[in-house]
């Protein structure tokens, strides 16, 4: 092998090494959990903290978009919807999240997973959400923030037909998952 080309396997071999080294770098572990931490809670924040504290969560420049609607909500259409909601005294009791991706490119991470949600009605009665989501975050003054929500929902209905959250995929459950970190 020529010098220019062991040259250029060594580079290849490098970056290799620092893009693995950087993907599970105790920092990056630890953003990751967080950011699977904040998709979890994110629906418990409302009633824990108040609307103005689950308001903070979200980025300027949010965008949610249900994919069975027509358009994605800006940041202000969402949050006033979840307002109006809220104020008509529903909130969640529960949530869980199964994590299929999340990889980091900065500041950002997107994240693809399934989340199960339980809600309590003014009437005392329960409900279950169950979708797939895909979230980009960014974090701004060392915090995630929620940056754009796509979802899909695959059940809405009693809790008691609620199907279980899959299982997570074998390459996201391993220690270590270059998608996933260590926890």
């Amino acid at each position: 092998m020529g010098g220019s080309m062991r040259l250029h396997a060594h580079r290849r071999l490098l970056t290799a090494l620092a893009a693995v080294s950087l993907c599970c770098s105790p920092l990056a572990a630890q953003d990751r959990a967080e950011i699977i931490r904040l998709n979890e809670y994110v629906p418990l924040a409302l009633k824990a903290e108040g609307f103005d504290r689950y308001a903070a969560l979200f980025h300027a420049d949010y965008t949610n978009w249900s994919m069975s609607g027509t358009k994605p909500l800006t940041r202000a259409e969402f949050l006033a919807a979840v307002e109006r909601w809220f104020d008509a005294g529903n909130y969640a009791t529960e949530s869980e999240v199964v994590p299929v991706s999340l990889e980091l490119f900065g500041d950002f991470a997107y994240l693809r997973h399934f989340q199960k949600e339980v809600f309590m009605a003014p009437d005392g009665k329960r409900s279950a959400f169950v979708g797939a989501f895909a979230s980009v975050l960014k974090k701004q003054d060392g915090r995630w923030l929620f940056y754009s929500t796509s979802f899909h929902t695959t059940y809405r209905g009693p809790v008691e037909g609620a199907p279980a959250l899959p299982d997570p995929p074998p390459l996201a459950a391993a220690a270590g998952s270059p998608l996933l970190g260590s926890p």
